[in-house]
């Protein structure tokens, strides 16, 4: 592994299991740090390349350093398990992906419900991390789960209409059958399309079957998957970049590091916030024109087109706040804490979902 991370074994994984920072010499610290994906994932990269390296320099001259060990790849936790493994202490910092916590992070998923705000993930990144610093309701699920957020957020890019028709009109899309995961379904909500459950993994040969004619995908999803070659219309839409998740710490280890180590750490997640959104934004960018220069046909959607688009959608984001309210958890809050955020930022939304 790179900068001195060495992989854990089950012995290495038995030793981290304390929650104690227990310390190698009288000023280092162990710190075991896990996500389910591989390293060939960017923000995984990114933990190797950006944040150990930041807060190993964040350190210096302070009398702290942290001996790291890695537990990427599902080592530790699969995919969907960091969450639990860092409230456990199996590990004392990871990647935790709200996507993938819908009952325990259920509010932190505000960006899925909230079509055509932001189609900029660093711009959504910055929000996101902006209201975990400003306000208490973010910190609050981290808190019941037994972590720390500690910051490093990270969003897709923008979404791309990906189909096998031209599409330039609403009408165009009507008795259309086109695949999406998740949330992502809702936002066909009003088109006239026919909304079919699908996972990335399946798009292609399901497009090939003929099971749907397009489909909405993230530009650094489709070209690794090749989607261009069966739907080759492209068609920037503005969708938005929903925010994924942020690195998160141990609560009980974290708050028994000296006020020095955990700046670092804080530190070390912000720079890891922007490198990967700059490394994001570059390989999105290079995506849409790599499948233009195969063939894919890129155009941007009008902006009638998308004014009507979502004028016509249901409220899915209220929709998504009173279900979260009746569930005791602070849904409108949320909402409306981050629309007030995009707004004071000066992005202006399509559509502006908490004041209906």
């Amino acid at each position: 592994m790179k900068h001195g991370i060495r992989k854990s074994g089950l012995l290495l994984c038995l030793a981290t299991m304390l929650l104690t920072p227990h310390a190698l010499l009288a000023d280092q610290f162990r710190a075991t740090v896990i996500t389910g994906h591989e390293e060939d994932i960017r923000w995984v990269r990114h933990l190797s390349n950006t944040f150990i390296t930041a807060a190993d320099r964040a350190l210096e001259g302070t009398g702290h350093s942290i001996e790291w060990i890695s537990g990427f790849g599902g080592e530790i936790a699969p995919i969907g398990g960091a969450l639990e493994a860092l409230e456990e202490g199996r590990a004392q910092l990871g990647i935790v992906s709200a996507v993938h916590e819908p009952d325990k992070l259920a509010e932190h998923n505000v960006t899925w419900f909230t079509p055509f705000v932001s189609s900029d993930p660093a711009t959504t990144s910055d929000l996101i991390d902006s209201l975990h610093r400003n306000n208490s309701n973010m910190q609050l699920a981290w808190q019941e789960n037994g972590v720390t957020y500690l910051g490093g957020g990270f969003s897709l890019d923008d979404h791309l209409l990906i189909t096998t028709f031209p599409v330039t009109h609403l009408a165009d899309l009507k008795g259309r059958k086109i695949g999406a995961s998740g949330a992502v379904l809702e936002w066909l909500g009003g088109t006239g399309a026919a909304a079919l459950t699908a996972e990335i993994d399946t798009f292609y040969e399901e497009l090939t079957a003929g099971v749907y004619e397009g489909v909405i995908a993230a530009a650094t999803e489709a070209l690794p998957n090749l989607l261009h070659e069966q739907a080759s219309y492209l068609t920037k839409v503005g969708f938005g970049a929903p925010w994924l998740g942020g690195i998160a710490a141990n609560q009980r280890w974290y708050e028994t590091l000296p006020v020095e180590v955990q700046a670092a750490l804080k530190i070390a997640a912000e720079a890891q916030r922007v490198a990967y959104h700059e490394d994001l934004t570059q390989e999105a960018s290079q995506a849409i024109a790599t499948m233009q220069d195969k063939g894919a046909n890129v155009t941007t959607l009008p902006d009638a087109t998308r004014a009507e688009w979502v004028a016509g959608m249901p409220n899915i984001a209220l929709e998504w706040a009173n279900q979260l309210n009746d569930r005791g958890k602070p849904g409108s809050t949320v909402l409306q804490l981050y629309m007030n955020t995009v707004r004071d930022a000066g992005t202006l939304p399509l559509r502006h979902w908490d004041r209906e």
